[in-house]
């Protein structure tokens, strides 16, 4: 006879309900949390943004849930996938800043002092339900 443990037997049912993306995320983030467990977090690498598919497509409380070495991920790989863009969007906008939220400039800002905070960022993708994105121009040293 099988031993029962209520809430992990709820959190089974939940993975039931899950798609096949959202049980992805799920195992990435238990071998991240059993590697933490066993001391080798010092050593695992960022778990690689999702650029499959639109990343301003990420619901907040998607990007809430991950880790701040995904959302660091994630923020690269909108760099990497979207140079040109965001070069269009920050000359547009004449701005040394811009955050986007839903693949929209939000708000920008002529110099780094403007700069938003992270409760200005979060405010901003719990308005539109999205993951926020900050991008700059240029090195912020130098």
């Amino acid at each position: 006879m099988e031993t029962q443990h209520p809430p992990i037997d709820r959190l089974l049912d939940v993975f039931d309900e899950l798609s096949s993306e959202e049980l992805d995320r799920v195992e990435k983030r238990l071998v991240s949390a059993r590697e933490k467990k066993n001391g080798y977090d010092r050593i695992s690498t960022p778990s690689p943004a999702p650029v499959a598919r639109d990343l301003f497509a990420i619901s907040f409380g998607e990007y809430l849930a991950m880790s701040r070495e995904e959302r660091d991920a994630l923020q690269i790989s909108a760099y990497e996938n979207f140079p040109k863009w965001i070069e269009q969007e920050l000359d547009r906008h004449n701005a040394r800043w811009i955050l986007v939220c839903g693949g929209k400039v939000v708000e920008s800002g002529p110099t780094l002092r403007s700069y938003p905070r992270s409760p200005k960022v979060r405010t901003v993708g719990e308005q539109y339900g999205l993951a926020p994105f900050v991008f700059v121009r240029g090195p912020i040293m130098g």
